[in-house]
């Protein structure tokens, strides 16, 4: 197409004539503009395409300034506007802006995050001084050496000492015990402890770094148990457990057997045996007692079977022959320790004997086709450090505890509380894992209607005695006599 008959105003449809942004334009404008610029392509005084106007020198006179006293007023000044369309000159006064805004390039300060910066460093500037305030008021109130040493004197070698309840010091060469690091200037529960020694106790007051020497005189329950019979005929067999502590409970099996714990007891008797059949039919004769019934693999097991442990009694009966014999059930702690603890060794066993399972030293984990009960004195080899014979398997035993967990042990177990009894040592049909010390189990203190109409008998029972009981005191005098 030809350019020169080419018209702006008539562009056909689809076209654009927008400028893009970042281009740079040519020749656009209005038809009158384009026509006013061939109008004046003849005057060279009034040419659009010439970079400097000519202005009329009698319009430039025309403007004036206000003159204000002294000074020229530039705000007061007259300009002229061209109105280029119509050739005419208007005469403009610029208006004054009353309290003008300053505008400014540069950004405004940040005051907010600078606010929480100094507000951040105050605080840490407070707390590193309050924290070497403390740290000075304490050195002032406690100097370093505020504890002091406490040294027990002539207690009987492998003797305890407990400061507070809690088992402390280290025993030396010359059979002193030294503690140290106990806090000065306040009293002191002080305990020392030893097997067949009763406790010493006293109360101490150490003054900073010194060293308190004490002696502790523990009472002679060595001549005591030594002048005490091991074993004695009271109502059956008993051997003696002599006092002074042991560990109680397992960390590391059932849950209901933890946590360890140290336990002290008086000296006491314990039934070498398990209570016998030909024991109970003797108290049952003299308070009109109904015999107990039969196990289920021998109809005629408590008449035929003496010197065989009693089963098919509840904790009812095993209590009543117990107070009968002028004896008691044994507490779980005195059944444990009378099973499981080496006074010589001063340490625990997991079966009587000691930690390996033996099969020839006890009545145990034999099948139900085959169960029997093994009679007094038949498992020697399987008695404990203190001659407590079938603590181990055989039938199970009553003791004189609610099934309840040691203190510090927070398992969640159904059966705690005050309806079931403790059974310790197993039956002749348990695994080994079941005739451990330290096994408990749960039980009520009857036969349930099922096991008694199946006969399913296995729990006897033994008995203990406090060896300062009056009456067994007063028996022995009248054997020795």
């Amino acid at each position: 197409m030809d350019n020169k008959n080419h018209n702006p105003d008539h562009e056909p449809d689809g076209t654009t004539s927008t400028i893009p942004l970042t281009a740079v334009p040519g020749k656009f404008g209005s038809p009158h503009r384009d026509k006013r610029l061939d109008q004046n392509q003849a005057d060279l005084d009034f040419d659009y395409t010439t970079p400097n106007i000519p202005y009329p020198s009698e319009e430039m006179n025309s403007v004036s300034f206000v003159q204000v006293g002294n000074d020229w007023d530039l705000t007061q000044m007259k300009a002229l506007a061209f109105d280029t369309e119509f050739g005419k000159s208007v005469v403009l006064k610029p208006q004054v802006i009353e309290d003008p805004t300053p505008i400014s390039d540069e950004t405004p300060p940040q005051t907010r995050p600078r606010r929480r910066w100094l507000l951040w460093t105050a605080l840490v500037s407070f707390a590193v001084f309050l924290l070497a305030a403390v740290s000075i008021a304490l050195f002032l109130l406690f100097p370093r050496n505020s504890a002091f040493t406490l040294k027990v004197l002539e207690a009987p070698p492998g003797s305890k000492v407990f400061v507070d309840g809690v088992q402390s010091g280290v025993p030396q060469a010359d059979g002193t015990i030294v503690v140290q690091g106990l806090r000065a200037d306040e009293p002191r529960e002080v305990a020392v402890k030893h097997e067949g020694f009763d406790d010493w106790n006293t109360t101490v007051k150490g003054e900073a770094g010194k060293e308190l020497q004490v002696t502790a005189k523990l009472a002679a329950q060595v001549k005591l148990a030594a002048r005490a019979k091991k074993e004695i005929e009271y109502t059956g067999p008993m051997v003696l457990v002599s006092a002074g502590a042991f560990v109680m409970g397992d960390n590391k099996h059932h849950a209901d057997e933890g946590p360890e714990h140290q336990v002290t007891l008086s000296s006491y008797y314990i039934d070498k045996f398990e209570v016998t059949n030909q024991q109970y039919k003797r108290f049952c004769d003299e308070t009109h007692r109904s015999y107990p019934p039969s196990p289920f693999w021998n109809p005629q097991y408590f008449s035929t079977q003496p010197q065989s442990p009693v089963v098919g009694v509840t904790w009812a009966d095993a209590a009543a022959y117990a107070k009968w014999a002028g004896k008691r059930l044994p507490t779980e702690e005195e059944w444990e320790k009378a099973a499981s603890w080496d006074p010589d060794t001063q340490s625990k066993r997991q079966w009587p004997w000691g930690n390996t399972a033996e099969q020839k030293r006890a009545t145990i984990a034999l099948p139900r086709t085959a169960v029997r009960l093994s009679a007094a004195n038949e498992n020697a080899t399987g008695a404990s450090a203190y001659g407590a014979q079938d603590m181990a398997g055989n039938a199970a035993e009553w003791v004189d505890a609610f099934y309840q967990p040691y203190r510090g042990n927070s398992q969640a177990n159904s059966e705690f509380g005050t309806s079931n009894r403790v059974v310790r040592g197993g039956t002749s049909v348990s695994t080994f894992e079941d005739v451990r010390t330290t096994r408990r189990f749960a039980r009520l203190p009857d036969y349930t209607d099922a096991e008694k109409a199946n006969n399913a008998y296995l729990i006897g029972f033994r008995c203990a005695v406090s060896a300062d009981d009056a009456k067994l005191q007063e028996y022995l005098k009248g054997q020795t006599q």
